[in-house]
């Protein structure tokens, strides 16, 4: 690629419009991506307003692609703007913006290749990021616009994207302008201290104290460290002629404990020194165990902020004279637990050091697993318990839609379940249905495992499906069926539990399961070709990772089935995973079949509004949809679109149409700023007529008596109520809809990524503009105060 100068041919304008309070701390912009063309990795020259490449040998935080913006002379007391247009005629792909206030390190780069910032690459640093693709689509056709906000790990600060000319339905204005102030003094109030939600303000915190950023819960565990070993280990004391301390060599480990539990110790054991003299005699009744600042003690600094207290873990050797130690114990189970100390006291005592001389450690060892310490680690435990645990009694049946970019979609159905991995050995003995009612047997086999480790996974099956009722579980020597997309296919989702990632060596499932080998069963180790396995299990609801993110999966990718595993088996994972971080897949007393959790109706157009006495009186209103199911269950309910009626007015919605054989009928839900969504009004869904408009005209209707609507997050900002169950509240915060409810809201429609995975029924602030570029794209900085 040159170094080509910038055109205006097809490519928007961007601008980013800074406020006075954010320029006058620094702003600072950087834009990079890869050229799909030739991988190669550009970031772009704003002063030169032309690409140039990552230096192949870059490392560490690269800073030359930076472009600050400093104070000005008198401090700026109007918006400053900053005008981009980039080429037309160089795509990119992984395309990143990275925005800054105050200080910025650079961007991370290995080998020529930047990374997004990070909490870790960019420590105490206050920044965001967008993302972007300008790219040919891998099924062909023309350039395609993609660009999303991203708060999936942390928020510093926000930003509003307005774009004008050409935009999809509902993105013409996203983001949040919530000032940073008000966006943590909300975050702090609705999560106060003791909150496990307030840890994502604590990690947010700089060394001195200073919110900068909300970090979201996934990272938070993952932030958990190990404290650094001993660095001050002085014998001391003075021996009689013998002293039974000095007749062993000791090794110590450090944990850190905080009110929920305690992370894994430092990663070497350290020795504790020599307690005699060259000729075999005691030379020490001590060990002085602490920290050091050249070479004096110093008071204890915590390796993670959650830290409350310090457990020290001693191993023994023989006695040994110097200069050669004995050979470090290796294993975890020798190590004992000398004493547990709160870092407060610790350092509060002389020194600060702890002085060892016990002749023998306690039966406590070390943990395998930082699992607990973060109370986020354990908040999903109730939630993966109660789901796994019902789907081992109940069947689990969900209608996909087709994944390769044909027609046919595909049943599931299957339960949780056994299983004993063993290579060459058939999955399942289950069957599957065809498009003539016959069942078949499924013919696939294990890739891996020995048969001695047992998992309980979700165990699916594809099959043909009934077109006219999606819902339709009864398929045997049923006439009229339609061949399913992945029918013969058997995926598996595994209960997120292992020896690695817990420390546990067994799991208990609801004390309502009778089967007593289950209720108390033995963890395994996890699958050795699972991504992020030491990942909590929490951390893999929260981050959407480990098995809920399995394209590599063995058994699926060797099936006969085109994407099986890269789109068909991830997607159901998608469906379950977004389902737990919304408290819908175990809200409402498992009321919730899977078909539920997400509605897949849409708005296409903000509500018309038409003056009409009596109809929908003055007020602002944000409607809702759902869809019921051929079975006459209810779905979860749609992002929403809010009307300001100024005066008594119908109310004509409009969204795009779904088959008759997926909903029978479209519910439309209306919600005051302060109040819950009452039903207005019902469309049948029929193939002869499917129903893509309501007009409300404030008539009455009765309630649902289903324990409908079903709302995402239920209960999430009152942990008191009956109907809360444990979700993503981070996300649930960010949810909150501003354009509904402005005193309270934080994101524009309620739509922001709070968690990986949720464009789940878009709801998340990815702006797919497709080949049809809109004119400008505005990016607006938010206050700070």
């Amino acid at each position: 690629m040159t170094n080509e100068p910038a055109s205006t041919s097809g490519f928007p304008s961007w601008s980013f419009v800074i406020p006075p309070d954010v320029l006058n701390k620094h702003f600072t912009l950087a834009l990079y991506g890869q050229d799909p063309a030739t991988d190669l990795w550009y970031y772009w020259d704003f002063a030169k307003s032309h690409y140039k490449q990552f230096p192949s040998a870059a490392n560490g935080q690269y800073t030359a692609l930076l472009n600050i913006l400093t104070p000005s002379t008198p401090p700026a007391t109007g918006n400053t703007t900053v005008a981009v247009t980039l080429p037309s005629g160089q795509q990119l792909q992984s395309g990143v913006v990275a925005m800054f206030i105050g200080p910025c390190s650079g961007i991370p780069v290995t080998n020529g290749v930047p990374a997004s910032p990070t909490l870790s690459t960019n420590p105490g640093e206050m920044f965001s990021i967008f993302e972007l693709t300008y790219a040919v689509p891998a099924t062909g056709g023309g350039s395609i616009l993609d660009i999303d906000i991203s708060n999936i790990d942390q928020v510093s600060f926000t930003y509003t994207v307005a774009s004008t000319g050409a935009v999809p339905f509902p993105m013409a204005t996203i983001g949040s302008a919530v000032a940073q102030a008000s966006l943590f003094s909300q975050f702090a109030a609705a999560f106060p201290a003791g909150s496990p939600f307030n840890e994502c303000l604590i990690l947010g915190q700089d060394a001195a104290g200073t919110q900068k950023c909300i970090v979201a819960p996934q990272d938070v565990i993952q932030s958990v460290t190990i404290p650094d070993a001993f660095s001050y280990l002085a014998p001391a004391g003075t021996p009689g002629t013998s002293d039974p301390f000095a007749n062993n060599s000791y090794f110590y480990l450090v944990t850190e404990t905080s009110p929920n539990g305690e992370s894994l110790p430092n990663s070497q054991a350290v020795f504790g020194g020599f307690l005699q003299t060259t000729q075999g005699t005691a030379s020490a009744t001590q060990i002085d165990l602490g920290w050091q600042i050249g070479g004096s003690p110093c008071s204890y600094t915590p390796a993670n902020p959650l830290a409350t207290g310090i457990n020290i873990y001693r191993a023994s050797g023989p006695g040994v004279p110097p200069p050669t130690p004995p050979a470090v114990p290796a294993q975890i189970s020798d190590y004992g637990l000398i004493t547990s100390q709160s870092i407060s006291d610790w350092n509060n005592q002389p020194g600060p050091f702890y002085v060892d001389s016990a002749l023998t450690a306690g039966a406590k060892t070390p943990p395998s697993s930082a699992y607990g310490f973060s109370a986020l680690s354990t908040w999903f435990d109730a939630p993966l318990r109660d789901f796994f645990g019902y789907y081992l009694l109940n069947p689990f049946q969900f209608y996909q839609s087709n994944q390769t970019g044909s027609s046919n979609g595909t049943l599931w159905l299957g339960k949780v379940q056994w299983v004993w991995p063993k290579a060459g050995q058939p999955i399942t003995n289950a069957t599957f249905t065809d498009a003539n009612g016959k069942a078949h047997p499924v013919n696939a086999t294990w890739q891996w495992g020995d048969g001695t480790q047992a998992y309980l996974a979700l165990q699916l099956v594809g099959n043909a499906y009934d077109p006219t009722n999606y819902t339709n579980a009864n398929l045997a020597q049923t006439s009229g069926l339609t061949a399913g997309e992945y029918q013969g296919a058997v995926v598996n989702i595994y209960f997120p539990y292992f020896l690695g990632n817990t420390g546990l060596a067994s799991v208990n499932l609801p004390a309502t399961l009778t089967d007593m080998a289950v209720s108390n069963f033995a963890l395994s180790n996890a699958p050795p070709w699972l991504a992020n396995a030491s990942n909590d299990p929490s951390q893999m609801v929260f981050g959407c990772s480990g098995v809920f993110a399995t394209p590599n999966d063995p058994d699926a990718v060797v099936q006969a089935f085109p994407l099986l595993a890269a789109n068909a088996l991830t997607n159901i994972e998608n469906v379950i995973v977004s389902a737990l971080n919304r408290g819908i897949a175990t809200g409402y007393g498992l009321a919730l079949a899977p078909q539920q959790y997400t509605c897949l109706y849409a708005f296409n157009g903000l509500p018309t509004l038409t003056a009409q006495a009596d109809a929908v009186p003055v007020g602002t209103y944000t409607y809702y949809l759902s869809g019921l199911l051929p079975n006459g269950a209810e779905t979860a309910l749609t992002w929403g679109v809010t009307a300001a009626v100024t005066a008594a007015s119908a109310v004509q919605l409009l969204w795009d149409p779904l088959p008759s054989g997926l909903y029978q009928q479209v519910n439309i839900y209306r919600q005051t700023a302060a109040g819950q969504p009452v039903l207005v009004g019902t469309v049948a869904n029929s193939s002869g007529s499917l129903a893509t408009s309501f007009t409300d005209t404030n008539q009455p209707v009765t309630q649902p008596t289903n324990g409908a609507p079903y709302l995402f997050y239920p209960s999430w900002n009152d942990q008191a109520a009956a109907g809360f169950v444990p979700s993503n509240l981070y996300s649930a915060f960010m949810h909150q809809n501003a354009t509904a409810d402005p005193t309270n809201g934080i994101s524009i429609n309620g739509l922001t990524y709070g968690y990986p995975f949720d464009d789940q029924g878009g709801f998340s602030t990815n702006i797919n503009y497709g080949t049809a570029f809109p004119t400008t794209v505005t990016f607006t900085i938010s206050s700070l105060t």
